[in-house]
């Protein structure tokens, strides 16, 4: 078993976390020799319809969400062809009920089927429960499962790719049409801010070019802050990735936001440009109404 696995008796020593799925079968311990050792194994019987298996329940490991990697052995207990298994998960939220299906294996035979999904757990609103079902052949068809194991995957560490703290300058950060950007002292982090003024429409903007940083089918996630006078009220920020692939230019809206005035606000999108190559690549800042200036700090593109 892997460390960390969050299914509990991966290994069938026990049955205690194990439930007959919806009361449709009988769950027992099937003990296999192999040479000194005996290999303990879940035998699901009395299977009186085609979803009958055996659940356990994983609210607490899935809760929190996360990426997740599903490892488990299947058999049947004789030798009968065509036959498929399934690993589901049923969930429930304040959103609803669904189930989110991870993995299938068709079985034949007598011999072992290792079902495998990596996976985020479908949350749509506050988690309430969470269950793993396995289940699949015929009525009546015995079911053995054997070495199943959950475990969470470590997110990649993201990598930096470009920063822009204005700290020096506008660091090649560029007029979108007819805004004019300068430098301010009121800044989120640090000492200056870059401002963006003299807008006579609510696309002006500030962009800045990420060419040969940006590239096809790589996701990335970029988060600012801006600010614009409190007597502006609610303004509405969208940042847009403009850029060229073998077809031509291409507008993509990467996040579109609300923000209140007079406090520094934080943006934050993840994307990915999903074409055959990039050759050109600009990030666009705009959004606030006619008239309304706003600043920018605190720039930063990773690779996720």
């Amino acid at each position: 078993m892997p460390e960390g696995n969050l299914i509990q008796a991966g290994d069938f020593n026990t049955l205690d976390p194990w439930k007959a799925a919806f009361n449709r079968s009988t769950l027992d311990t099937y003990q296999a020799s192999t040479g000194d050792c005996v290999d303990n194994r879940l035998r699901i019987t009395q299977r009186s319809a085609w979803y009958s298996g055996a659940s356990q329940d994983l609210t607490e490991a899935l809760a929190e969400g996360g990426t997740f990697k599903l490892s488990l052995k299947a058999r049947l207990d004789a030798a009968t062809a065509n036959q498929r298994v399934y690993a589901t998960l049923r969930l429930r939220d304040s959103a609803g009920f669904r189930y989110q299906y991870l993995a299938a294996h068709a079985l034949n035979g007598t011999d072992w089927a290792t079902l495998e999904s990596e996976f985020e757990p479908d949350w749509r609103g506050t988690p309430q429960k969470a269950e793993l079902l396995i289940y699949g052949p015929n009525p009546g068809l015995d079911l053995l499962v054997d070495d199943a194991s959950l475990v969470k995957v470590k997110a990649p560490t993201p990598t930096h790719l470009f920063s822009s703290s204005f700290e020096t300058g506008l660091e090649n950060w560029k007029s979108g049409w007819g805004a004019r950007l300068g430098l301010i002292q009121d800044s989120y982090d640090g000492n200056r801010a870059l401002s963006v003024s003299g807008r006579d429409r609510w696309a002006d903007a500030a962009w800045q070019d990420l060419t040969g940083i940006v590239r096809a089918n790589t996701d990335y996630t970029v988060d600012l802050h801006v600010k614009h006078d409190a007597r502006q009220g609610s303004q509405p920020y969208v940042l847009y990735l403009l850029y060229r692939d073998s077809r031509g230019w291409h507008w993509q809206r990467l996040l579109s936001a609300r923000k209140t005035g007079g406090d520094w606000q934080a943006l934050s999108a993840t994307f990915s440009v999903r074409t055959d190559t990039v050759t050109n690549a600009r990030l666009y800042v705009m959004g606030p109404a006619a008239g309304v200036d706003f600043a920018l700090d605190a720039v930063v593109l990773d690779q996720r």
